[in-house]
Parts: structure tokens; C-alpha cells; sequence
């Protein structure tokens, strides 16, 4: 069973794309407030759909970037060659969230050792595995990451 029928003509460069779309039913569960509902296609929510569908990074991008036609706003780069076959699971929702709390603010800029130390604590993986989590999102959120992690904990 599909979901409702985009409002159309498009226009634009990503017309072409959504010329055949059909709505499935998830499709109406990526537009629920928590996704994106708010108009917002940022790497966050990027990474938001396709964990919480289970899809790679580029399989999310290329169904809903297109909206842009319809004022999504897709302020995301395009993943590129590693990054299209990523797989989010929670606990790169976990890493990616200043406050770990799988909702946004998203990390970006400058991450804090600390931020590695506490998501490691709060998912059970080494520093390394965390830091490794990150090195996968660092273009996409633009990221500058520690050169050095670990050392002694209070």
C-alpha cells in the first residue's frame, strides 16, 4: 500500500527523480517531526533515516534529497564513496549528538576528547571504536577531530 501522490509539476534539477516517485509507507514515517519533519534534510537526520530504516547513508540521500524540490531543506552533502554504504545503528546516533541523546544538536566543528570519553562510557566501546565511528562522519559533519584521546581518567 503507497502512500499519497506528490503534489506536482516539478521543476528543478532534482524534477527528474521525483517524476516517478511512488510514496511507500515509510515515506510517511521519515516526515514524522523526529525525521524529517521540520524541513530539514542536515546530516543528522541523514543519519537518523537510514538507521532508522536500515538503509545505507546513499540509499537515504537519493530518496529524499529530491525534495528539495518541494522546500525540504538539504543542507547535507551528498555521501560520497565509503560514506554511501555506511549503516547507521544507535550508536552513531549516540557519537553524533552533543548531549548523546540521538537528537539533535549534532556534533560539529571541534569534538572534545571528553565527547569521545563519555560516548565511549555511554555505548560500550573503546575510545578507538569511537573515534573510528567518527572518522566515518567526519566530512559529512564537518568535524575536527582530537589527535589524541585516552590518557588518565579522574
Amino acid at each position: 500500500m503507497g502512500g499519497p501522490a506528490l503534489p506536482g509539476p516539478f521543476t528543478g534539477p532534482d524534477a527528474e527523480a521525483l517524476e516517478d516517485f511512488t510514496a511507500e509507507e515509510f515515506d510517511v514515517a521519515a516526515f514524522e517531526p523526529g525525521l524529517l519533519g521540520p524541513g530539514l534534510l542536515g546530516p543528522l537526520e541523514l543519519v537518523l533515516v537510514a538507521g532508522r530504516f536500515g538503509w545505507t547513508l546513499g540509499k537515504a540521500y537519493d530518496r529524499y534529497a529530491p525534495f528539495r524540490c518541494l522546500g525540504l531543506d538539504v543542507t547535507v552533502d551528498e555521501p560520497t564513496g565509503d560514506e554511501r554504504e555506511i549503516v547507521p545503528d544507535w550508536r552513531d546516533v549516540i557519537v553524533l549528538t552533543a548531549r548523546l541523546t540521538g537528537r539533535a544538536p549534532a556534533v560539529e566543528g571541534d569534538v572534545e576528547a571528553d565527547h569521545v570519553l563519555l560516548c565511549s562510557e555511554e555505548t560500550d566501546l573503546s575510545e578507538e571504536e569511537v573515534m573510528d565511528r567518527l572518522r566515518r562522519y567526519e566530512r559529512l559533519f564537518k568535524l575536527i577531530l582530537p589527535t589524541a584521546i585516552g590518557g588518565p581518567r579522574p
